[in-house]
């Protein structure tokens, strides 16, 4: 926790007294690591964790956060049933948890708030890099094709 405290703090310093914004990117990280403490971590609730990760955050990165966090819980259902669709051989419960969550947000700003789907896409690739398998960026970029494809028909 210390050490978790420690890094949290080092990466949403404050320079001058003034809160610092963070790259969207790392904004995304964050949802990531909220999504999914609150998977494995069932005493977990949101509010908790948008209460400690904004701790030392700016308003509007945390409002960033707090909107798609928010949204992906509430719209769970409809965009695991999204997923589960476009990617018949791999149900959601098969998915490696972080290739999953990075896909409900991708899935999330292309449907609920309209990002282009380009970015979308490129956002999740670059995160499955970071947190998924040697092959996860393949397969996030594939099934999110699918959502852009469905996206302009």
């Amino acid at each position: 926790m210390f050490q978790e405290r420690r890094l949290l703090y080092k990466f949403c310093s404050k320079k001058n007294g003034y809160k610092v914004k963070k790259s969207l990117r790392y904004l995304r990280e964050i949802i990531l690591k909220i999504l999914y403490e609150l998977e494995i971590n069932k005493m977990s609730t949101l509010g908790s964790l948008l209460e400690r990760y904004g701790e030392h955050m700016h308003e509007e990165d945390l409002e960033f956060i707090k909107v798609r966090a928010e949204g992906i819980v509430e719209n769970k259902v409809s965009i695991e049933k999204l997923l589960d669709g476009l990617s018949v051989e791999w149900p959601t419960e098969r998915m490696v948890l972080t290739d999953k969550l990075i896909m409900e947000i991708a899935i999330f700003e292309i449907n609920f708030l309209g990002l282009s789907p380009s970015i979308a896409i490129n956002e999740a690739v670059e995160l499955s890099k970071l947190y998924g398998t040697e092959k996860s960026y393949k397969f996030v970029n594939g099934i999110l094709s699918k959502v852009a494809s469905s996206k302009k028909s």
